[in-house]
């Protein structure tokens, strides 16, 4: 049986008409799921930008209770290191009753640590923990008078405030170098009588500063190894200096820690309790 061209011509647009009606079916389907993804991706878009603000506002709150902790601390450079805890604190009391004028005892501490590991030739840092704001304050309006004696003092600054401290000095330097009368406060930067925040002066471009990575260095060290069992770091103070690069190259591995650091608030508690049994003796 011939086929005639109308009958192939039939099929044929028999076909198209079929194929057609599949990729309409098919660009359908696909549109319907695109729209589909599109929504599941603004949700999960939503949900994430809801969780990014939510930990925003903990992590916010994280540091102001850390902030809060350490409100009464401080951190003292250039006390002679002893054998013993109790010989570091009565360095730390004699630097304040011979330099500062404070009379102050082993009453006045809540807690008394060095921080890090032991070195040679090193005096390390200390962490003084206050039971007093009002003698903290106190301390902070005379160390004026420690200008020459190698001693200095510090914040026991948390991380974030760190950072913040370590930009702000640099800025700092610059509006000095440039005559302006400039001062840090809080973590705010005072520059002929505007307040400055990091981003304010970030925006501004106010300069194209470098830290001194020597020091820079140094400070991370000792933030690094501030309270190590209890995951706690403290900034440093920019004139401080914690050694020459030859003591440093001889530091051994045979450097032991001469005293643990405290274990949470038990630990603070039996030392608190030593502290003030000693004071009574």
């Amino acid at each position: 049986m011939e086929i005639t061209n109308n009958q192939i011509y039939e099929l044929l647009k028999e076909t198209v008409a079929a194929n057609t009606k599949t990729t309409e079916e098919l660009k359908q389907a696909i549109r319907s799921t695109r729209n589909e993804i599109l929504e599941e991706l603004k949700s999960v878009k939503d949900e994430n930008l809801a969780l990014r603000e939510e930990n925003t506002k903990l992590k916010e709150r994280l540091i102001n209770t850390e902030r809060k902790i350490r409100k009464f601390n401080l951190v003292v450079y250039g006390v002679k290191e002893e054998q013993d805890e109790i010989g570091d604190i009565n360095n730390f009391l004699n630097i304040l009753d011979t330099h500062l004028d404070i009379k102050a005892n082993f009453n006045d501490l809540r807690d008394f640590h060095r921080i890090g590991k032991a070195k040679e030739n090193i005096n390390r840092p200390v962490l003084v923990e206050l039971l007093s704001y009002k003698l903290k304050t106190e301390i902070y309006a005379k160390v004026k008078k420690l200008k020459g004696t190698g001693i200095f003092v510090s914040e026991d600054y948390s991380p974030e405030d760190y950072a913040i401290q370590k930009k702000l000095r640099i800025y700092l330097k610059k509006a000095r170098e440039n005559g302006q009368q400039a001062f840090m406060r809080n973590n705010l930067l005072i520059i002929e009588g505007s307040s400055y925040t990091v981003e304010d002066l970030e925006e501004q471009n106010y300069l194209e500063g470098k830290v001194n990575e020597e020091e820079d260095k140094e400070v991370l060290e000792v933030v690094e190894n501030r309270n190590i069992n209890t995951k706690r770091n403290i900034g440093m103070d920019e004139k401080y200096k914690i050694g020459e690069k030859e003591k440093e190259k001889k530091i051994t591995k045979e450097s032991t820690t001469k005293r643990g650091e405290p274990q949470g608030v038990a630990a603070s508690t039996r030392r608190t309790t030593r502290i003030k049994s000693i004071s009574q003796i």
